[in-house]
């Protein structure tokens, strides 16, 4: 039922989770509404064995006792394909657009309906409430990073850890700060980083290392390495400030 995803998600992970919802069909029968799959898996740069398989699933009413049991389907299946769901009721998610609106602009800007109905589409993320989210997240990442630069420099693994961490949720920070000014942000990463970098006034080149840090084999020199963390931290607070000034 509802259209399938098999062109995005690889079929050795495309089974278990057809798998996972025929068991949730015959576990929440009447009271499963929606399956909503987003995030990678959606996009199409999903990695099997790396990346999360992001579910949102949601129902009638959900108790205690569905919790129980589901819980064994959804445990089998994050062993399976790393799949990551979260539940919730019809009306816990149409009053929740305010306090979530991240997930929800991130949700809505590109999903597959598994199951049931499109019970999106008249979910609607109010730019205030967005800038407001992404302004409180942008000023705790620069907090964060401030603290565990101290606590880590010159451990040269953990700041390079941290960075590789906090890259991508920095890059969807940037992206809605950049929706946020009318401004469609490129699908090219360098492309929306040379965007970002007129628009903020930030050095969107540093960001591009940072990225590039995963998928090097070679340990960067700790000179380097703490170079970038700074720019990195340059360019967290430029990001709060930017978004700070849309809400004036």
């Amino acid at each position: 039922g509802g259209p399938m995803a098999a062109d995005s998600v690889p079929i050795t992970v495309w089974k278990p989770l057809e798998a996972f919802l025929d068991e949730l069909k015959s576990t929440l029968s009447e009271d499963l509404l929606s399956v909503v799959l987003y995030g990678s898996a959606a996009r199409g740069d999903f990695a099997a064995g790396t990346s999360d398989l992001n579910l949102m699933v949601v129902t009638g009413s959900f108790s205690t006792h569905q919790l129980r049991q589901v819980t064994a389907s959804v445990q089998a299946a994050w062993r399976a394909v790393r799949l990551d769901p979260f539940m919730l009721t019809l009306e816990e998610l149409r009053r929740s657009a305010d306090v979530f609106p991240l997930r929800y602009h991130e949700i809505k800007s590109c999903y597959r309906l598994l199951v049931g109905q499109d019970v999106l589409e008249d979910i609607f993320v109010h730019d205030e409430h967005l800038r407001l989210a992404c302004e409180r997240e942008a000023k705790q990442m620069v907090l964060r990073l401030r603290q565990l630069y101290m606590l880590r420099a010159g451990l040269r693994p953990a700041l390079r850890e941290t960075l590789i961490s906090t890259i991508n949720p920095f890059l969807r920070l940037l992206a809605v700060a950049l929706q946020l000014t009318g401004k469609n942000p490129p699908e090219e990463l360098d492309q929306m980083l040379e965007l970002a970098s007129r628009q903020l006034d930030i050095p969107g080149d540093a960001l591009l290392k940072v990225w590039s840090l995963r998928f090097s084999t070679h340990p960067t020199e700790e000179a380097i390495l703490t170079g970038l963390y700074e720019q990195f931290i340059e360019c967290a607070v430029g990001l709060a400030s930017y978004v700070d000034r849309l809400g004036v």
